[in-house]
């Protein structure tokens, strides 16, 4: 493991969130410049340093101290890599002394107890003279630490930035911004000048944007995933460590996965794993729920297991957990058992997408493992592969890996280039030159034939619209960015610009708030309301039955399934109306309605139906319909109040209240029809009747004011 040492921020530092296992942190100094770090120490007692965070304490206690050369004396990486980032703030004079004006040292409140001290201005000419002359002796000095294994960071901050929907902001500053980056390039520009002997990294390239959701806020100098991970690729390549890397980008809402440098390199086990979830369909659509699967429920069976091993191969690489390869080997065995029954379907042999994932999980496993156990396996999925390139109809010299040929070859993307990175693989495992031939063919292949999965604006799910003359094609924004997604995990393997502008320009399909607003997820919601279907209530209750209505855009298809909560395999009603009834007794439900746009973009929501709180709310609904359909009248010396749609199986109360005093009381019976006299009506001002209903252990009042 690479040990390294960072002298900047958290441009440079946090490219190691990016792989935790790949390189070691030997020392981390933050919040100091150069001018700082070479002046002499401060005068300044560090119990007056009043800070919560230790880190931040500490980055204060050194710059006030200037215990870096001191503290590389002690412990000091293999190599150094250094951002200007810190640059930025102004000095703090005391004495003969300067110190870094870090938001850190403000907070620390220590300049409010110094009785005497000037802040400096960074950018004024006599400092920016300091800073050169300081950093002449500053990076002769490192030299004598580090040799020439010194890394420049360059980088710069940036006009724009993506906000939390991956859509381009500009930052409003943009004059401090042009003011800052002229800065850092005169420092780029003396360092290299003076040092060529150094290594630098350029990030300067405008393609990268700063980020809202970076976790440290938004800035200018706070970075999108996209630009760590292109620093880590060059940073370990520099110093000749395996990295391999998977950063998630967000279009329109919807987060991606986009990989780096996945070919492997088995010597001392510098083997990239591959994060599983982009297995698992997060855009709404995946591999295993495509239609022509629905099939073979085997095949998503299997999807599954393979999602979970690559799980607990990534769990046993990033986060040391030896103990996973125990139930990775258990399921292997079961998985590999089920190839050599005959009595099994073979999926393999007829899915190229399970077949390439497959060889990608075992030689990852026996990489990591240090073994050769899974080698003729290997071979012979690899086999399967060869023997199930077909061509094309009607196409001159384009053939692709099928894809569960059971009825029909459908030739979708992303199992075509599981099928090409799976051979890679083995080309890495075996050092077949016959495997190397065949991923190059492949990939020619693939190359050839990615025009006719464009549809303009949209991709094809596969080119069933090729292979059956007048069908049309089938699409959806979840596939599409899926298959921009595996062109990308391709594109990892080695650069070629043909495949990267393809998957950039699929990616730009639908980058932007007003690029595609059909990709954005429309919302619905379960509603509830009164038994009246003249108030277009959305739920009937009557008996035991609730009736639902899905309120969505008319544009959507809707799907809707209840099944019992504890036996979910149990359906009670599966619709593809909007409108829908269904009767419930005595125990939970689980509502699920599922929604799907004319792209087949899948939004899926659950609702937990209690039969106790249905039957609560039927009772309330019902209870509203009832009071409109309760009559009360003042005729001669009687009060008469008659419910004329009774609840069945209830019981009434009633109340009579004259001017405002309750004079009777009749307590809980059948009775649907009450008839109170009243005496001296002259007197009356005021005459209500409360009722009050009863069923079971659901009790409910209503009041009724008669016109007197």
């Amino acid at each position: 493991m690479t040990t390294l040492t960072i002298l900047g921020g958290c441009t440079t530092r946090d490219v190691l969130e990016c792989a935790p296992n790949n390189f070691e942190l030997s020392e981390y100094f933050a919040r100091t410049s150069i001018i700082s770090t070479m002046s002499t120490a401060a005068d300044i007692d560090h119990s007056l340093i009043d800070l919560s965070s230790s880190f931040q304490k500490r980055c204060v206690m050194r710059d006030i101290s200037k215990t870096f050369f001191s503290e590389l004396e002690k412990k000091r990486g293999q190599y150094i890599a250094i951002d200007f980032i810190s640059e930025r703030l102004n000095l703090v004079k005391v004495g003969d002394s300067y110190i870094t004006r870090s938001n850190e040292l403000v907070k620390s409140k220590v300049l409010e107890k110094l009785k005497d001290y000037q802040i400096v201005k960074k950018l004024d000419d006599s400092m920016q003279k300091l800073w050169k002359e300081n950093a002449l002796q500053f990076f002769q000095k490192l030299k004598g630490y580090f040799g020439n294994n010194i890394i420049i960071h360059k980088t710069k901050w940036r006009h724009d930035y993506l906000d939390t929907d991956g859509a381009v902001q500009a930052f409003p500053n943009v004059e401090e911004i042009e003011l800052r980056n002229e800065e850092l390039d005169n420092y780029y520009t003396f360092v290299e000048k003076h040092f060529p002997e150094f290594i630098f990294i350029d990030m300067t390239d405008n393609r990268y944007y700063a980020s809202a959701s970076h976790k440290w806020g938004l800035a200018p100098y706070h970075f999108e995933d996209h630009y760590y991970h292109s620093l880590l690729q060059k940073l370990a390549e520099i110093t000749d460590t395996w990295a391999s890397s998977i950063y998630e980008k967000t279009i329109n809402g919807r987060k991606l996965q986009l990989f780096f440098n996945t070919v492997i390199r088995p010597e001392g086990n510098r083997v990239p794993t591959l994060n599983g979830s982009i297995f698992t369909g997060e855009h709404g659509t995946d591999i295993g729920d495509c239609d022509y699967f629905e099939a073979i429920p085997k095949f998503k069976e299997t999807n599954k297991v393979l999602q979970r091993l690559f799980a607990l191969l990534n769990e046993a690489v990033q986060c040391g957990k030896t103990e996973n390869f125990q139930e990775i080997d258990t399921n292997l065995a079961e998985l590999l058992s089920k190839m050599e029954d005959e009595t099994e379907e073979d999926l393999f042999r007829n899915s190229s997408y399970l077949t390439g994932m497959l060889i990608t999980l075992l030689v990852r496993y026996d990489f990591l493992t240090g073994s050769r156990q899974h080698g003729e396996v290997i071979r012979q999925l690899a086999e399967m592969l060869c023997i199930q390139k077909r061509p094309l109809p009607n196409q001159e010299d384009k053939q692709l890996y099928t894809t569960l040929y059971h009825q029909e070859p459908l030739f979708d993307l992303p199992s075509n280039v599981m099928a090409v990175f799976a051979l890679q693989d083995v080309r890495q495992y075996t050092k077949d030159a016959r495997y190397a031939s065949l991923y190059n063919e492949g990939k020619e292949q693939l190359v050839k034939v990615l025009p006719l999965y464009e549809l303009g604006g949209m991709t094809a799910e596969n080119l069933h619209h090729i292979l059956n003359d007048g069908s049309p094609p089938e699409y959806s924004a979840g596939f599409h960015l899926l298959n921009a997604e595996y062109l990308s995990l391709l594109c990892s393997v080695e650069e070629d610009e043909r495949l990267k502008e393809v998957a950039e320009r699929w990616l730009s399909y639908v980058e932007g708030a007003e690029a595609y607003p059909d990709f954005q997820d429309t919302s619905f919601r379960l509603m509830t309301g009164a038994e009246d279907m003249t108030e277009q209530s959305s739920i009937q209750l009557n008996g035991s039955s609730a009736r639902f209505e899905i309120s969505c855009n008319d544009v959507w298809m809707t799907s809707a399934c209840i099944t019992s909560k504890g036996q979910p395999d149990q359906v009670v009603l599966d619709t593809f109306e909007k409108s829908f009834s269904f009767v419930f007794n005595k125990m939970e439900y689980i509502l699920t309605i599922q929604l799907r746009d004319r792209f087949n973009n899948r939004f899926e929501k659950s609702y937990e139906l209690i039969s106790g709180e249905l039957e609560e709310e039927r009772f309330m609904n019902l209870l509203k319909n009832l009071e409109d359909n309760t009559s009360v009248s003042l005729n001669e010396d009687k009060l008469d109040i008659q419910v004329n749609r009774p609840l069945q199986d209830a019981s009434y109360a009633y109340y009579v209240i004259i001017n405002d005093q309750v004079i009777h009381k009749e307590w809980y019976s059948r009775n649907t029809h009450f008839q109170f006299p009243v005496t001296q009506r002259e007197e009356v001002e005021t005459a209500k009747c409360v009722v009050f209903v009863k069923k079971g252990a659901l009790k409910k009042n209503y009041t009724l004011t008669v016109n007197v």
